[in-house]
């Protein structure tokens, strides 16, 4: 395993309204700290965060598959037509075994009929039939011929994808490079000119293939128009490339990899993680053959064990255990582990047991052969905070001084330092960050839209979150607030919602007090954006745990009706 400066294609990006300039948007990417390793023989994972690129903070991931590496295959996992959605790290290794890569395909349906929404051919069977270019400009595609050959489509034709003689066909769009000229597709509307995760497949002069992630809708992660999106596959050098399903779909799979083999940070649970992936219809993979020979120095993440939160002058612990996967046995005075952003740190929970600023402590054992563990744990100090305040701090390991085996961000801390503050008559909680104490908000299967609340006391402009009511199809899905009292006591809770489509008339807020729980069924569709009091009062114990309060389906009259929940905000009063 090895970094190194990514090489881009040097051709010109044609000039696109508000574009990054070619030659600003090469120097960035040939200039960046790549994380990279090679996966198979012929395909190459890669990965970036980008502090600044297009304006914004950027999260890429590529896979690079040379196609001209024998034994190399693309082959499309599905579901069967008619079956509910899977996820790509699930659907991909039980239906290819072999597979070492795979990123989400088409547009589909989330609801019964589930299925893809573009024309899609297997095996030379039609799975979906043909659909006229709409909403997502379906006009482009990636197809496979009966000799392996991997094609990108570009131009939709006349007569329909169903005459194309190829085995197998992905549809999907808008085209973002059509021969070597990165295609205007603002005039499409709001999917291409908002910025969203998006997944791209592209086709190189050398015949590889680049698999692209590009994750978004975080504070760490914005997200790219698809404009953005062909300028960049366009420096990959990409020739001919296309847009397909992205927002919270976008997903990278790579085969052995922690948190089930996704490598990105997909956005349907809001968080700049790897545990917000959505289920798909179809994928597409690389199978290709082992590597003769495995880096002498490579590293895979095995666990980061850190507190959630720190309270003044409270020290906590972190335990980040790594395996060493290369050829070469590490040793404690060659390998560290130290703040990689920036690289030597200061780190801002550096205490006085440390090493350095910087450096927390050595690794143990002294010596770590191949296939064996190596740990690092080291306390934590509590920077002096003047309100509650989500700290970052960032890791990566580092040989003789030059980082290797995990992206500069793989280890990544993210913890709320909390301050006496909390102990106050009123507290509020919003589900989206940045709102107020909006880490206390958790639950999978929560989206972020849907309109703002704007209940008294909240931030009022950063949205809400919300989730289908459907039951018979996602089944009970439940969001949490769970705050830190640093003071028991008796509590009214108040909770608020903002406006959104399809609200429903039953939907549970559970109480979970210091004697119990109480269930609440609240009309979200009658109002919006008031707080609606639940009950007298409840008993509320100290502490981040014994008090939550809950929003889910549970209690909907039909499970099967096509519905949304919404999750704004919620209000603890505190009686004297």
């Amino acid at each position: 395993m090895k970094y190194r400066q990514l090489c881009i294609a040097t051709i010109l990006l044609s000039a696109l309204p508000a574009a990054v300039a070619a030659d600003t948007l090469y120097h960035q990417l040939s200039t960046a700290d790549w994380f990279e390793r090679p996966i198979a023989e012929g395909v190459t994972w890669r990965y970036h965060h980008f502090e600044e690129l297009f304006g914004a903070r950027q999260s890429i991931t590529v896979v690079e598959v040379d196609l001209s590496v024998e034994g190399t295959e693309v082959v499309f996992p599905i579901r069967p037509k008619g079956t509910s959605p899977q996820r790509t790290s699930v659907m991909t290794p039980t239906q290819f075994p072999d597979a070492v890569a795979a990123v989400n395909a088409t547009y589909f349906n989330t609801r019964e009929p589930y299925g893809s929404v573009t024309y899609v051919r297997v095996g030379g069977e039609t799975i979906q039939g043909d659909a006229e270019p709409t909403r997502f400009l379906l006009d482009g595609g990636i197809a496979i011929r009966d000799d392996n050959t991997v094609e990108i489509l570009t131009k939709r034709p006349d007569d329909g994808w169903g005459i194309l003689p190829h085995r197998d066909i992905l549809v999907a769009g808008p085209n973002v490079v059509i021969g070597g000229i990165v295609e205007d597709n603002d005039h499409h509307g709001a999917h291409c000119t908002n910025r969203h995760p998006r997944t791209a497949v592209g086709i190189t002069t050398e015949n590889k293939l680049l698999m692209v992630t590009i994750d978004g809708r975080t504070d760490l992660a914005r997200g790219m128009t698809c404009n953005e999106t062909g300028q960049l596959l366009h420096a990959l050098g990409a020739i001919e490339a296309v847009n397909f399903d992205g927002g919270g779909s976008t997903t990278m799979w790579i085969a052995g990899e922690p948190n089930n083999g996704v490598v990105n940070y997909p956005s349907d649970n809001s968080t700049y993680d790897h545990a917000g992936e959505r289920g798909a219809v179809d994928a597409i993979a690389v199978i290709a053959p082992p590597l003769a020979e495995q880096p002498p120095w490579d590293a895979r993440l095995t666990a980061v064990e850190a507190p959630g939160h720190l309270l003044p002058d409270e020290e906590g612990t972190v335990t980040v255990t790594v395996r060493n996967i290369g050829t070469e046995t590490w040793t404690a005075d060659s390998v560290t582990l130290q703040v990689s952003r920036p690289q030597g740190g200061p780190s801002p929970f550096a205490d006085e047991s440390w090493i350095s600023p910087g450096h927390p402590v050595r690794m143990t054992p002294d010596r770590v052969p191949p296939g064996n563990e190596g740990a690092f744990v080291y306390t934590l100090g509590t920077p002096a905070v003047e309100e509650l305040s989500t700290i970052t701090d960032t890791l990566s390991l580092y040989r003789n001084g030059s980082r290797f085996g995990l992206p500069d961000n793989a280890i990544r801390l993210s913890i709320d330092v909390y301050t006496e503050m909390l102990d106050a008559p009123v507290i509020f909680m919003e589900a989206v960050p940045p709102g107020i104490h909006h880490q206390w908000f958790s639950g999978s299967g929560w989206s972020r839209g849907g309109g703002n609340c704007t209940a008294e006391g909240l931030a009022g402009n950063i949205s809400q979150m919300y989730s289908a009511t459907r039951r018979n199809a996602i089944g009970v899905r439940t969001g949490r607030y769970t705050p830190l009292l640093v003071e028991g006591g008796t509590y009214e809770v108040h909770v608020s919602w903002g406006e959104g489509s399809l609200r429903q008339p039953d939907i549970t807020y559970t109480v979970v007090h210091a004697h119990g729980s109480e269930d609440f069924i609240v009309d979200q569709s009658a109002t919006a954006n008031e707080w609606i009091r639940l009950g007298d009062t409840f008993e509320f114990l100290p502490g981040l745990g014994p008090t939550r309060i809950e929003v889910s389906n549970k209690d909907t009259v039909d499970e099967s009706v096509s519905g949304n929940m919404y999750a704004g905000g919620v209000k603890l009063v505190r009686v004297e």
